[in-house]
């Protein structure tokens, strides 16, 4: 059994080490989309739920990581 690409990535946010680029991976496969871009800072929306993260930074800060777990692992029915 293979575990799909999506699958470790959750498993990496759900851990706290998942980086810049692989959260924007994850949201574009979750079919979040950017909204926009001010600055370094980069807005992704699902339609529903607004999240902001700092474009193109390796090491994300604490507080995304967490704002990040809490609009994707949470948003599952």
């Amino acid at each position: 059994m293979t575990v799909s690409k999506i699958e470790k990535l959750i498993a990496k946010l759900q851990q706290g080490t998942i980086d810049g680029s692989e959260l924007v991976t994850l949201l574009g496969r979750l079919g979040w989309y950017p909204l926009r871009q001010t600055g370094s800072h980069q807005t992704w929306s699902n339609g529903i739920k607004l999240l902001t993260i700092i474009a193109g930074r390796v090491d994300l800060r604490h507080y995304q990581i967490k704002e990040a777990q809490k609009a994707l692992i949470t948003e599952k029915p």
